[in-house]
C-alpha cells in the first residue's frame, strides 16, 4: 500500500495503474493527444500484446494500422490489416458531447482503401503490387477503380495505369479489358 501511495503522489493526476494494459493504454492516449504517432503505435502494440483475450481491442488495431500508414510503414500496416481479427474498428472521439464519448466505426475495407491510396500517392506502387491482399483483393480493385473513374487523369498518380498493372499482375485480363472499355467508351457528362 505504501508503494501505491508513493506512486500516486508522483504520477500526474494521481492515477494508479493496476495492470500493464491500462498503463500502455494511458501512455498511448498521451502520445496520441500529442500527435506523436510513432510512440502511439508502439504503446498500442504493447497494450495489444498484454490485453486480456476478451478485451475489446478494435480501437488499438485501428490505431496501429492508421499509425503505420501515417508513418509510411506499409509492410507493417499490411501485416496489421491481415492479422486484425475485427471487421469493424472503433475509434473513440475525444470530443465530449453531453456526458459520453462517441465511437466512430471504420471497416477494414476503409483501412484497405486508405492504405492503397496512400501508397499510390507516395509512389510506393511497386510495393503495393507485391502485397496479395488475401481476402481484400476486391476492396483494392474497388478503391483503384473508383479513383480511376473520379480522379483527374492528367495528375499523378495515374490510377488507371495502377489498376491496369494490378489486373495484369494477377492475370485478370477480362476485368482489365472490361474496365478500359467502360472507362473510354462510356459517355461522360461534363
Amino acid at each position: 500500500m505504501e508503494d501505491n501511495e508513493a506512486l500516486a503522489g508522483v504520477l500526474p493526476g494521481a492515477e494508479i495503474f493496476y495492470s500493464d494494459y491500462t498503463f500502455y493504454l494511458h501512455a498511448a492516449s498521451l502520445f496520441k493527444s500529442g500527435s506523436l504517432v510513432c510512440h502511439d503505435v508502439h504503446f498500442s502494440q504493447l497494450a495489444l500484446s498484454v490485453a486480456h483475450p476478451e478485451a475489446d481491442t478494435a480501437g488499438l488495431w485501428h490505431s496501429i494500422i492508421k499509425g503505420h500508414i501515417d508513418l509510411a510503414l506499409y509492410e507493417d500496416a499490411y501485416a496489421s490489416l491481415i492479422a486484425c481479427p475485427y471487421d469493424k474498428l472503433y475509434v473513440l472521439l475525444y470530443q465530449l458531447y453531453g456526458n459520453a464519448f462517441y465511437k466512430r466505426c471504420h471497416r477494414k475495407r476503409e483501412c484497405v482503401s486508405e492504405l492503397v491510396y496512400r501508397m499510390c500517392e507516395e509512389n510506393a506502387v511497386e510495393k503495393l503490387m507485391t502485397f496479395n491482399f488475401a481476402g481484400f483483393a476486391d476492396e483494392v480493385e474497388d478503391a483503384l477503380a473508383f479513383k480511376s473513374r473520379n480522379a483527374d487523369p492528367r495528375v499523378r498518380p495515374f490510377y488507371s495505369r495502377i489498376l491496369y498493372t494490378w489486373y495484369v499482375l494477377r492475370g485478370d485480363y477480362r476485368n482489365c479489358k472490361s474496365f478500359y472499355f467502360c472507362l473510354y467508351s462510356c459517355p461522360v457528362d461534363l
